[in-house]
């Protein structure tokens, strides 16, 4: 079956775009807009990171990628942190438990049980102090959850240009063989030529 389009139709599917990869500056503005309401530690440069050697090629996508792998380096951090008090705490109370008589499987299984619901009833009490604006002890809960430079460093290891140098070769000549098709713009602007009659 053959399908009929309209003229203007057929006219629209005939052209093609090109957008190219992000300037330096246009990646500054994407992490600015990807990062606003991101909790970022005083020292994190965006500029500097938008000017980094591993962000040439990035795309948008790359970059917003590049921000998520920042946060979730972070949570890896708070997981990593809350894992070692955790042990911490259960060695301090199988040592403090020593004397009562019982296997150190056992002194262990109920440490391990103390421990999780005493961070159990912590963190439980913290979301409700939160909730009622009542100021936690210790360390400040927001400068805890900052994203710092080390965790898009540490980004940087795992995000990669979605689109390789050969491949932005390649979309540059594609992009220089249809201007050069398009007989109506100029080679050095992509508006179109005023129609003579």
């Amino acid at each position: 079956m053959v399908v009929s389009h309209p003229p203007d139709t057929r006219a629209l599917c005939r052209y093609y775009s090109y957008v190219p990869l992000p300037t330096q500056a246009e990646r500054l503005e994407i992490l600015k807009t990807l990062t606003r309401k991101s909790p970022l530690s005083p020292d994190v440069d965006l500029a500097a990171i938008a000017a980094h050697r591993s962000c040439d090629g990035f795309s948008g996508a790359d970059m917003s990628a590049l921000v998520r792998e920042a946060g979730v380096s972070k949570l890896r951090d708070l997981l990593k942190e809350e894992r070692d008090v955790e042990e911490a705490a259960v060695e301090e109370k199988v040592a403090a438990s020593e004397a009562s008589g019982e296997s150190s499987a056992e002194r262990e299984a109920k440490a391990r049980a103390s421990v999780k619901a005493e961070m159990a009833a912590a963190k439980k009490k913290a979301r409700a102090d939160k909730l009622l604006g009542v100021a936690s002890s210790g360390v400040d809960q927001k400068d805890a959850m900052l994203i710092r430079n080390c965790h898009f460093e540490r980004a940087f290891d795992k995000v990669l240009p979605s689109v390789s140098r050969e491949d932005r070769a390649r979309y540059e000549a594609v992009r220089q063989d249809l201007r050069a098709s398009r007989g109506h713009i100029d080679a050095g602007s992509d508006t179109p030529k005023a129609e003579e009659t």
